[in-house]
């Protein structure tokens, strides 16, 4: 029998932050449980304060210093790239700086390593992992579920975000996927 080509792409989740962006790989040929192959990480980024064009010089700057880490870290030949989606809101005036974000890494993925970066939505990642969506606190959920599993990195919400974003993109591209439903 011949293996299809997806079963054996790697797939790379992000959860896109301008403090702390994070990152999973999950190999193409995972099999579901072995922690051992799954790669992730999280990153510090103080933030910016002030006004006027030296503020927005720094702002920038810090833009093009997250992209290049995330990048760097996420930039694996061949491989399936997903982020989370952005989460709208009336409330949140971040939307905008981390619309930024993705698109700077959007871009940079796209013309230096020839990767396009595809949104995948939290609660549909969630959904998929835990069989539900939690209506309040579901990043909580999402690492109790990991650490019972005995995934290494429960411990950050933010790889534990990274992580649900490649788990349910390799469903979505057909191979095996972690649903504890």
């Amino acid at each position: 029998m011949r293996v299809p080509k997806s079963w054996e792409q790697t797939v790379v989740g992000l959860d896109l932050s301008l403090q702390r962006p994070a990152a999973c790989i999950i190999p193409g040929r995972w099999r579901v449980g072995d922690w051992n192959t799954v790669v992730s990480q999280s990153w510090e980024f103080s933030r910016v304060e002030g006004e006027g064009r030296d503020f927005e010089c720094r702002r920038i700057a810090r833009l093009v210093e997250i992209a290049a880490t995330v990048c760097h870290f996420a930039a694996v030949p061949g491989a399936a790239i997903a982020a989370e989606g952005y989460a709208f809101s009336r409330r949140s005036a971040s939307v905008t700086k981390l619309a930024e974000l993705g698109g700077v890494i959007r871009a940079r993925l796209a013309e230096r390593h020839r990767v396009f970066l595809v949104p995948v939505t939290a609660s549909t990642a969630r959904k998929f992992l835990l069989g539900y969506n939690p209506r309040s606190e579901p990043k909580k959920y999402v690492q109790a579920a990991l650490r019972d599993v005995g995934a290494p990195f429960w411990e950050d919400p933010d790889q534990c975000d990274a992580f649900a974003c490649a788990n349910v993109y390799r469903a979505e591209l057909g191979m095996v996927g972690l649903t504890l439903a």
